[in-house]
């Protein structure tokens, strides 16, 4: 079973090409190096040894070249009995690193595939691209981060793992919305952007920091670059897509995630994104669906629950979005989650619960905007806590500006902006920013919930009604909207557009 693993995993790798498991069968029992060469064409025969000590298996494993019959590379792993798993993580990284560098030698145009001298700096970056993948929260990327950085001290041109420190900087801002950290991504992916020797891998990295800047278009067109030379991968298809989403593109979009999905079934962030998408459309009966597939695939991630509870919420399904955000505490309390629980509070009309949750959060994630509004917001309806309501507006609208300085392209964030200014009893400066963008504005649900809000707080009762009948009609939950403590008094208007909305479904 570990052989067929093993060519499995190695023959992602662009360069190696190998010998089928069912060619290998076929040899006799004593084939010698040269009959292997022969039936085979194969340049080297890889070997292992499996010992047990004591509580532990060792693996032995060397590459012996056909022709000459020398002994090119020996290897050799160790773990703990009974992890078949880590034995397979750690024995498939060390060949496919030794592979990398003997088949490089035999490459008429070394920079084509060698990626680095330093074979070291290559398990660093294997083991980097694996957390990675599979990270889903800051604290693993910042793991991520820090062996792409070792791989770099060691080789500070070994664009791969420059590569992916790009990538997992540009993640890390997604999570922390922190200014510094886009800034040292800038400064990784800069660099990539000037070496000629880009793979898929580079092309993903800057398609991945152009999305987050709100260079759609730029991050397209080397997403399609990677996709050109990597048609099935589907990170790229994945972000693509997401790209695609923020274009505007919708039909596009959604092709993208299917094919991603279709490519690479097993990989948990197909279905967040998916799902994400599905969410931002107001679609969120079928976005937890993907987020039920996603917690199949990741039963010990809190995101994944997270994401799940706010769909059901959303959905007005509070049974289930409680047992779902239960499930994500259990697992590590984090700031979503105590959002979460926060806004459950906040629509019980229980606000001195919520802003101490929304506080508990903010401690974890001190640069997110949403989470400093939604603290001002529960702060404003707690007796004597109205001067630090507007304070903490102040800092969302701050917060707010910063990420537009990374993202100017935005809807969100300058509606968000906008809103906060008319909490702040600058209803005029509310309206610069929104009446110029009001024609522009995408189906998304959220900026019409906020522009309901602006115009509830600037005193335009019609107005109020004209936003909460769009964002209704986008996919917000009604239901939800009439328990909204902002909207309280505006029941009356609420109910006369639940009526048609109940009939026409």
């Amino acid at each position: 079973m570990l052989n067929g693993e093993l060519i499995s995993f190695l023959s992602q790798f662009q360069g190696i090409n190998l010998v089928s498991e069912r060619s290998v069968l076929a040899l006799p029992a004593n084939a010698d190096l040269q009959l292997i060469q022969q039936r085979t064409k194969a340049e080297y025969v890889l070997e292992g040894i499996i010992n047990g000590v004591e509580n532990m298996l060792i693996v032995h494993s060397t590459l012996t070249n056909t022709v000459t019959g020398f002994t090119e590379w020996s290897g050799e792993v160790s773990v703990a009995a009974g992890n078949p798993l880590l034995m397979f993580e750690k024995l498939s990284r060390q060949i496919s690193a030794a592979l990398t560098f003997l088949a490089s030698g035999n490459q008429q145009d070394d920079s084509q595939f060698k990626p680095t001298e330093d074979f070291q700096a290559f398990d660093l970056y294997l083991q980097g691209k694996q957390l990675l993948r599979d990270a889903h929260n800051l604290a693993q990327l910042e793991q991520a981060e820090r062996l792409f950085a070792s791989a770099l001290q060691r080789d500070n041109r070994f664009l791969l793992a420059l590569s992916g420190l790009c990538r997992t900087q540009v993640e890390e801002y997604r999570i922390s919305q922190s200014l510094k950290t886009f800034e040292m991504a800038m400064q990784n992916c800069q660099q990539i952007g000037l070496d000629e020797r880009r793979r898929a891998e580079s092309e993903i990295a800057l398609g991945a920091l152009f999305r987050q800047k709100g260079e759609y278009a730029t991050a397209i067109e080397h997403l399609e670059i990677a996709l050109a030379a990597d048609e099935d991968n589907s990170e790229a298809l994945s972000l693509l897509a997401e790209a695609y989403a923020l274009n505007q593109q919708s039909g596009k979009a959604e092709q993208f995630f299917h094919q991603a999905i279709t490519t690479d079934p097993g990989f948990w962030r197909n279905y967040q994104q998916y799902g994400n998408f599905l969410f931002e459309q107001g679609k969120y009966k079928d976005a937890a669906v993907q987020f039920e597939l996603q917690t199949t695939l990741q039963p010990d991630s809190e995101m994944a629950f997270n994401n799940l509870g706010a769909a059901y919420f959303m959905a007005n399904d509070m049974p289930h979005a409680r047992q779902a955000w239960q499930q994500a505490l259990a697992i590590q309390p984090s700031a979503p989650t105590y959002s979460n629980l926060a806004s459950v509070a906040f629509y019980e009309h229980d606000f001195v619960t919520a802003a101490a949750l929304y506080r508990h959060a903010i401690e974890l994630r001190p640069e997110n905007v949403s989470l400093v509004a939604n603290w001002a917001d529960s702060l404003k309806f707690v007796n004597g806590q109205q001067e630090n309501a507007r304070l903490a507006y102040q800092e969302a609208l701050q917060l707010a500006r910063n990420s537009l300085v990374v993202n100017p392209n935005d809807n969100y964030m300058h509606v968000a902006s906008a809103r906060y200014l008319a909490e702040l009893d600058q209803c005029d400066s509310a309206r610069e920013i929104t009446l110029p963008r009001m024609a522009k504005f995408p189906a998304d649900p959220y900026i019409f919930y906020e522009l309901a809000l602006i115009a509830s707080h600037c005193g335009q009762a019609n107005e109020v009604q004209a936003m909460l009948q769009k964002a209704i009609s986008l996919g917000y939950p009604a239901e939800t909207l009439r328990q909204d403590p902002q909207f309280s008094a505006f029941t009356s208007n609420i109910e006369q557009l639940i009526l048609p909305t109940q009939v026409t479904k």
